[in-house]
């Protein structure tokens, strides 16, 4: 009896001291951490895109934590690692991975196999990946101004800035950027993950390719408010394209300062407009077949909207002066009443040619009648 109670107690001594101890897991090396992406839809599984920490490897819903690797060269060797999804049964036990995370600058390639065979494990993961950051404002290199593609067209579409996305059409909100991502190294698209215009929340992608805008934003929650889509080429002032200083024909005085341009007639008060150059071109003997200005070559410089600065009154007295003068001609109705409402704008667009002897021509878009009452730029400017 003796003798079968010690061979019990070795037995269990035995099999005491040959149990596996649980694998411990270790730190993943900060040469493989970060948040990695490879389209937009990576953002949307519940992580942003596969994200590596010194603790475990995340994406959607899954886990996986790392027991037994190191680092070889640029390359995380990972010997063992445990895998968790959140659906998975508490008891059950975890699927066991080995592989590779091989970073190659920015990217990172990930490779993983089933620990005791060839099979691809967890092939959600596998593939090549960017490393991506998150962004609470808009980048640099997508701030501008952008609008049509003809120099001739009016007005810009969309400006960017740090802050917001500001629409030019009457009435439109800002776009404020709540959260984006954007892939490293890469100056060409952002994810935007959460932004607000008015009272609507937004997510879609801003992609600038070549110079050409395209913001394309949904409603984030699918039904209700509207997320605008805007379009445009980044329009640029070229370096030494605006003049400087003053110049004068007698009758108008142009006045710049760096990108601002002041109008100014003769009148009293005199009528002027203040605007920002936002976007210079060249000009083309060919373009006067559109627009009859006698300027043949020279800058094309298109003005930001702007309402008079003064002088809108008498500008309106010549309109209507000339307009009664012209229904005289016709033997018209010549009254206040049947001329009506008269309303005067800046300009669109100053065209400025080429130095030709003492001075220039400059012409004023639209080539309209209220433009030529306001503003009588025949003849040559020169400076002051």
């Amino acid at each position: 009896m003796m003798r079968a109670v010690v061979l019990v107690g070795l037995l269990a001594v035995t099999s005491s001291g040959c149990k596996d101890e649980e694998p411990s897991p270790i730190e993943i090396p900060a040469e493989v951490r970060g948040m990695f992406g490879r389209n937009a839809d990576d953002l949307y599984h519940g992580t942003r895109g596969l994200e590596i920490d010194g603790e475990s490897i995340r994406f959607s819903e899954m886990t996986m934590v790392v027991t037994g690797g190191k680092m070889v060269g640029d390359t995380f060797q990972i010997d063992r690692a445990e895998v968790r999804w959140k659906k998975d049964d508490p008891g059950k036990l975890p699927k066991e991975c080995k592989g590779t995370l091989a970073r190659q600058g920015d990217r990172l390639l990930v490779t993983l196999f089933k620990k005791d065979s060839d099979e691809s494990c967890e092939s959600i993961l596998k593939g090549d990946w960017t490393e991506w950051s998150k962004v609470t404002e808009l980048p640099a290199w997508l701030h501008g101004t952008y609008g049509g593609s003809d120099p001739y067209d009016e007005g810009p579409v969309v400006s960017i800035d740090a802050k917001k996305i500001q629409g030019h059409a009457e009435g439109d909100d800002a776009v404020v950027l709540t959260e984006g991502f954007a892939f490293a190294g890469k100056e060409d698209e952002l994810f935007v993950t959460e932004a607000t215009y008015g009272k609507t929340k937004c997510k879609g992608s801003i992609v600038l390719f070549k110079g050409e805008l395209s913001v394309g934003l949904d409603n984030q929650e699918g039904e209700g408010g509207f997320c605008p889509i805007y379009g445009g080429v980044r329009w640029d002032v070229g370096k030494g394209k605006v003049p400087s200083g003053t110049m004068t024909n007698g009758k108008v005085t142009a006045a710049f300062d760096g990108t601002t341009v002041t109008l100014t007639n003769q009148d009293s008060p005199a009528f002027t407009c203040k605007q920002q150059v936002v976007r210079t071109s060249p000009r083309s003997t060919t373009d006067k077949s559109r627009d009859d200005l006698t300027v043949l070559s020279g800058q094309v410089l298109t003005l930001a909207p702007a309402e008079p600065a003064s002088g809108a009154e008498s500008c309106e007295k010549r309109m209507k002066n000339l307009l009664m003068q012209q229904c005289q001609v016709y033997g018209g109705p010549c009254d206040d009443e049947s001329i009506g409402e008269i309303e005067v704008h800046c300009p669109t667009h100053l065209v400025v040619g080429d130095p030709s002897g003492p001075g220039r021509k400059v012409a004023l878009l639209p080539n309209d009648v209220k433009t030529v009452a306001c503003y009588d730029v025949t003849g040559t400017f020169t400076s002051q």
